[in-house]
């Protein structure tokens, strides 16, 4: 059985004691995650006074254990907390479909990206320079949905720029070898 934490954007503080009106939150499940368990813990003198989910009453918090999301599908959560003042939260749950394109982190390991890879950002290409020496381009990477697939394709033929530059024979016998 897996169990994890999994992060709200934004990062959920306890310190927003002195932000009133609504808060909003995003949270993204793993493809993986079939259902999950919302845990809702307020602290004293504090009481969750009001809380919906998808327009309904939850009327006890074993109805937030075990709550199942079919690939691609979200519930919103409402809350309403109470103390001196009355804050509320919504809370927007998305199962992610395993067919996300976005990768957390790409960090090359042989190479250098000719731009920096910022997560969130779409960049569908990249241009990577690397000691002749090397064989192969390896990189890590992080991915946001764990049924995605990375697929990693030369796009356009490149050219090695020094004087051990391979023979043309070499390039028909290797072609991925040299760049």
């Amino acid at each position: 059985k897996l169990e994890r934490k999994v992060p709200f954007r934004p990062a959920f503080s306890t310190m927003d004691k002195a932000i009133e009106g609504h808060l909003h939150y995003h949270c993204f499940l793993d493809f993986a995650m079939e259902a999950f368990n919302l845990v809702v813990e307020t602290r004293e003198p504090a009481v969750l006074s009001h809380i919906t989910q998808s327009g309904r009453e939850v009327s006890s918090r074993s109805d937030l254990l075990k709550i199942p999301l079919v690939p691609g599908e979200k519930t919103v959560f409402s809350l309403t907390v109470t103390d001196r003042s009355r804050r509320r939260y919504t809370l927007i749950v998305e199962r992610r479909s395993g067919k996300s394109t976005e990768l957390l982190e790409l960090l090359p390991l042989t190479g250098n990206l000719s731009a920096p890879y910022r997560p969130g950002e779409l960049q569908e290409s990249f241009r990577v320079s690397q000691d002749v020496n090397e064989d192969f381009f390896q990189a890590e990477y992080v991915k946001a949905d764990g049924g995605q697939e990375v697929l990693c394709q030369i796009q356009e033929e490149g050219k090695t720029i020094t004087a051990d530059a391979p023979s043309s024979g070499l390039l028909v016998v290797h072609p991925n070898r040299y760049m």
